[in-house]
């Protein structure tokens, strides 16, 4: 049985910090920044509908929590 592929969807979750190394004073006492977490949600998707020469339509999508 022959399958022919009609949508493909691929989601990476990538973590980012945003960190400041630079330490800095509060009431005398040497801080460091915690800084910020991210994560990055990209979604890509490919279709094959309609396509005479097999060229998937590819859409992709980035989404930030």
């Amino acid at each position: 049985m022959n399958q022919k592929l009609i949508k493909k969807v691929t989601i990476e979750y990538t973590e980012e910090d945003n960190f400041d190394d630079l330490p800095y004073l509060l009431h005398g006492v040497l801080m460091h920044h915690q800084g910020d977490r991210r994560i990055l949600v990209t979604t890509t998707t490919e279709k094959w509908v309609g396509s005479s020469r097999g060229d998937p339509l590819v859409s992709t999508t980035y989404e930030s929590l």
